[in-house]
C-alpha cells in the first residue's frame, strides 16, 4: 500500500507543479517539490524515531497514521485539479489534427527506442536501488555496528533533508545548463558517498 501511495500522492504533485510550471521552469518547480517533500520526510522520521523510542513502535505508527489521515482530509479540501492547465497547454501547441501517441507506444519508444530515454530510465532504476540501500541496508548496517533508533533516525533524516534542499538549487540548475551534467556529477557523488561509508 506504501508504494502504491507513492504513485497516487508524491508523483502526482511533482506532476502537478510540472503542469502549473512554464517551460523554462520545470527544473525548479520538481525541486521545489523534491525539497519540501524529502525535507519532510527526513522530519518524520525524527519523529518517528523518537516517539518509537519514546512510546513504542505501534503507537507511534498510530500516530502518525492519524496525523496522515487528517492531511488526506484537509488535501482534499484545499487542492485544485491542475488538468485543465494540461489541456489548455495541448491546445495551444498541437494543431487539430494533431496525433496522440497510446500510452504503449510512448512506453516502448521512452523505454527501449528513444537512447535519451533509455539512458534516463536506467539513471532513475540506479538511483532507486541506492535510496533501497540508504533506507533499508543502512538502518541495518548502523544497528549492527551499536547504533540506537534515535541516532539511525538522525542518520536517515539528515539525509532526507539534504537531499531535499540540495534541489532547490539542483533543479533550477537543470533549467539553465540541461539535464544531463547534473545527472552525471549526482552518480559521481552517489558512489562516493556509499564508498566512503562502506570504508568508514
Amino acid at each position: 500500500f506504501l508504494g502504491v501511495n507513492q504513485g497516487f500522492t508524491w508523483t502526482m504533485t511533482v506532476t502537478s507543479q510540472i503542469d502549473l510550471a512554464s517551460g523554462h521552469q520545470r527544473g525548479l518547480a520538481v525541486g521545489i517539490n523534491e525539497a519540501t517533500g524529502y525535507v519532510a520526510v527526513g522530519l518524520a522520521g525524527l519523529g518517528a524515531a523518537f516517539l518509537a523510542h519514546q512510546l513504542g513502535a505501534r503507537p507511534a505508527l498510530l500516530l502518525f497514521g492519524l496525523v496522515t489521515i487528517v492531511a488526506a482530509l484537509a488535501t482534499l479540501v484545499r487542492v485544485r485539479d491542475t488538468l485543465a492547465w494540461v489541456h489548455a497547454e495541448h491546445a495551444e501547441a498541437q494543431g487539430p489534427q494533431a496525433h496522440e501517441a497510446s500510452l504503449a507506444s510512448t512506453f516502448v519508444r521512452i523505454s527501449f527506442r528513444d537512447r535519451a530515454g533509455t539512458a534516463l530510465c536506467q539513471g532513475g532504476v540506479v538511483n532507486k536501488i541506492a535510496d533501497t540501500l540508504v533506507w533499508v541496508m543502512f538502518p541495518l548496517y548502523f544497528k549492527a555496528h551499536g547504533a540506537g533508533l534515535v541516532q539511525i533516525g538522525w542518520l536517515t533524516g539528515v539525509y532526507a533533508m539534504i537531499w531535499g534542499l540540495s534541489q532547490l538549487w539542483t533543479g533550477h540548475l537543470a533549467d539553465r545548463i540541461g539535464r544531463k551534467r547534473p545527472v552525471v556529477v549526482g552518480f559521481f557523488l552517489l558512489a562516493s558517498g556509499i564508498a566512503v561509508t562502506a570504508l568508514g
